[in-house]
């Protein structure tokens, strides 16, 4: 179950954006995350208010957007979309692929509201 650590790390980076600002209420928090970066989204939405509790977070709503990989071919040296989570180049067909993008989850915003 590392989605719960996920969410664990996710709210300390929003801890750590915010500093310490007792009058802020964080009302949303925005991630993109990757399809190739083994993270159960569902699960991740499922426990984010469990571990939000007691924190700035708590009560604020987890918005996702999944990023589809990009992928770089080795052979024949194009950059594109890849298929869900398969690496094979769309115009050779290899699999010699590297991930450029969609295997990581990001903190992309942060939406506040001020409690006075």
């Amino acid at each position: 179950m590392h989605e719960m650590s996920t969410c664990r790390s996710l709210i300390k980076q929003v801890e750590n954006s915010l500093g310490d600002y007792s009058s802020i209420v964080v009302k949303s928090v925005d991630v993109s995350i990757g399809t190739l970066s083994n993270i159960d989204v569902a699960e991740l939405v499922e426990l984010f208010p469990l571990a939000s509790k007691n924190t700035i977070t708590e009560n604020a709503k987890l918005n996702i957007t999944t990023v589809i990989p990009r992928i770089r071919c080795l052979d024949c040296g194009i950059d594109a979309q890849a298929a869900d989570k398969e690496l094979i180049c769309p115009a050779c067909h290899s699999k010699n692929t590297i991930p450029l993008d969609g295997d990581k989850l990001f903190l992309t915003n942060i939406k506040l509201e001020s409690e006075n």
